[in-house]
């Protein structure tokens, strides 16, 4: 963050990795808090799934597909990102495809510190 005439200013991006290793951007450079949230629904994509990973990142998404392979995700460049969250859910039972359905809500609150919320959505609660 950027102090800039007493609010504080992200000086990068914020996004959160998606399927295919794309990055959705979250918070864009210059944002300054409060922000409403947004949401994005994550679902298991096959019966055999056992888990979602969420991964948030910080720095550049010029570059699609992000290279996630490198070892050091921690580390930012020029060209890569940096991670800067992440998060797997997990559950137990096989569940039908699809009906794993999870939540996750990202903004930045009145101190420009980005909150994070995961919510799990059961079958029942979609019609």
């Amino acid at each position: 963050k950027l102090e800039h005439e007493d609010e504080m200013q992200f000086a990068v991006p914020v996004g959160l990795e998606i399927t295919g290793r794309r990055i959705v951007r979250l918070i864009d450079a210059g944002s300054v808090g409060p922000t409403e949230p947004k949401a994005f629904v994550f679902t298991n994509c096959s019966e055999d799934q056992r888990a979602v990973s969420l991964r948030l990142f910080e720095g550049n998404f010029r570059y699609l597909p992000v290279r996630l392979e490198r070892e050091d995700l921690s580390v930012k460049s020029l060209e890569n990102p940096r991670l800067v969250w992440s998060h797997t859910v997990t559950w137990s039972e096989t569940e039908t495809r699809g009906t794993m359905r999870f939540v996750f809500f990202v903004n930045l609150n009145e101190d420009s510190d980005v909150c994070l919320r995961l919510t799990r959505i059961r079958s029942s609660d979609v019609s």
